[in-house]
């Protein structure tokens, strides 16, 4: 479980966290289609094993509640960070946790 902490299958994936298991399965078959180690124009290896653990553990509703859980954890850590650094005396620190917390805004609605 330590690599789920560190990696987002939803970004792996390229998908919404709110994304149903049918469309999630789609993209899972777009994707490994393309990074799949046979393919001899965009075959790659690393990311055809992150594509499918991603899958393994976004396709299975248990896993995928018990992933969720550590991804809304990590998220609220997040926003912590965002809501400390605005106390920082360092412009550059607090400019790059808004623009990052933008970008997961962002991503995070598509």
């Amino acid at each position: 479980m330590a690599d789920e902490k560190t990696l987002d299958h939803y970004e792996t994936l390229q998908v919404s966290v709110n994304a149903e298991p049918d469309t999630i399965h789609r993209v899972y078959r777009l994707l490994a289609q393309r990074f799949h180690p046979d393919n001899q124009d965009t075959g790659n290896a690393t990311r055809f094993r992150a594509i499918t653990e991603a899958y393994t553990v976004l396709s299975d509703p248990e896993r995928r509640a018990g992933y969720d859980a550590v991804h809304r954890q990590h998220r609220r850590e997040r926003w912590r960070l965002v809501s400390k650094g605005s106390q920082s005396e360092n412009d550059f620190e607090i400019e790059q946790l808004v623009r990052l917390t933008v970008l997961e805004v962002l991503y995070t609605r598509r």
